[in-house]
């Protein structure tokens, strides 16, 4: 071929833009070319979609695990009121002011007249962390208020025959308490009512609940147990 016209023909390819080589140079340009703009757009898009799943589903499960800790948290907190009042009612020892009264009953700290009702009195004969540094008996009255939750009024057992008012102390005993609620047993009627306040009997005499019933609420966990009350002095529960 005259080279004149492999000459012409290699510069008119050139001006109608085709490629001119080997095969080897032809690939080499083609990779060297990277991506095209559509494609990175395309590719930044997908990324930010994973990313964002990535995310939710990371927070959805830090959600779920901090949701399940609260909750059990809230349970055995529960679980430890109860427990405690429960062996508090159980192991309740007379103070010695009067036998013929019954170790759990009703009753006001000494000098407070804040309260319109009486509250559950009972008594403990050892010592407890709850009752720092105190280490003789105790006189306890479960208190219920809607703001400041459930709590213990005490002070150190007195001597029945000292005139002097002991200073009463609070202890915080929940404050994810919603309720208290008595529930009474009438024989006559075989029927149970219940009140959130302590009924009185035809004698206006306040009567000692046969029941008592506690919830407590965290967020959207709520917590409900009882605790059975003694019948008379010597402490056999009605339930």
């Amino acid at each position: 071929m005259n080279p004149a016209k492999k000459s012409e023909g290699i510069y008119d390819a050139f001006l109608n833009g085709q490629h001119v080589g080997s095969t080897e140079g032809s690939l080499e340009s083609k990779r060297s070319g990277g991506f095209t703009l559509a494609e990175v757009l395309v590719a930044l898009a997908l990324g930010g979609l994973i990313l964002s799943a990535a995310v939710s589903m990371l927070y959805s499960f830090g959600n779920a695990w901090l949701n399940t800790g609260d909750r059990d948290s809230f349970l055995q907190h529960a679980e430890g009121v109860s427990f405690f009042l429960e062996s508090a009612i159980a192991t309740s020892a007379y103070d010695g002011s009067d036998q013929n009264e019954a170790p759990i009953r009703w009753g006001n700290p000494p000098g407070d007249s804040a309260f319109a009702d009486p509250l559950l009195r009972f008594h403990f004969s050892t010592p407890s962390v709850l009752f720092y540094p105190e280490s003789g008996p105790i006189t306890c009255y479960l208190h219920f208020d809607e703001r400041s939750g459930l709590s213990l009024l005490w002070h150190p057992t007195r001597d029945p025959e000292s005139e002097e008012d002991e200073e009463v102390r609070r202890t915080i005993l929940s404050t994810y308490a919603q309720s208290v609620t008595y529930h009474y047993y009438d024989l006559e009627d075989e029927r149970w009512e219940q009140s959130n306040d302590p009924l009185k009997d035809e004698n206006e005499v306040f009567r000692m609940p046969d029941f008592i019933e506690i919830t407590l609420q965290y967020e959207n966990f709520t917590q409900t147990f009882g605790l059975a009350l003694p019948a008379n002095s010597y402490g056999f529960p009605t339930l």
